[in-house]
């Protein structure tokens, strides 16, 4: 019958063949009188079409086993990184490159470093302690 419609509608007869024969063709309805009168074998049985499972997310391999860092790693790393860089060079797109963070992240970072350094904090490392002002040795 989709050649019934083709041949009276022309090539786009999908597009301009009334919604109600449509339907009606998929429904089986609108099926000529020598079909309907002599079927020739039964009507296929419907099939039952099993659902495809969902392809899996690909995860990144170089992830694997490793912890999440927290702020306070990043923030740690960070300031280790940045320490001899100028205020001018401290920006999050330099960050993001030399930490391997998102840009969110190097936004937050950024902002930290900044505020830490026109608060007037000394930078340091970790593992130092930090001094408060002249040792005792030097007095």
């Amino acid at each position: 019958m989709g050649a019934d419609l083709r041949e009276q509608y022309g090539r786009k007869w999908r597009s301009k063949t009334p919604r109600r024969e449509r339907v009606m063709l998929r429904m089986g309805e609108l099926v000529p009188a020598t079909e309907q009168e002599t079927p020739t074998a039964p009507p296929p049985a419907p099939r039952s079409v099993a659902p495809r499972p969902r392809p899996r997310r690909q995860t990144n391999p170089k992830a694997k086993g490793k912890p999440q860092r927290t702020f306070e790693d990043l923030l740690t790393e960070s300031r280790a990184t940045t320490v001899q860089w100028a205020d001018a060079d401290l920006t999050a797109e330099r960050i993001r490159t030399a930490v391997h963070v998102s840009q969110a992240n190097a936004r937050k970072l950024r902002e930290a470093l900044k505020a830490e350094r026109s608060d007037g904090h000394p930078l340091h490392s970790v593992g130092a302690p930090a001094s408060d002002g002249p040792t005792a040795e030097a007095a």
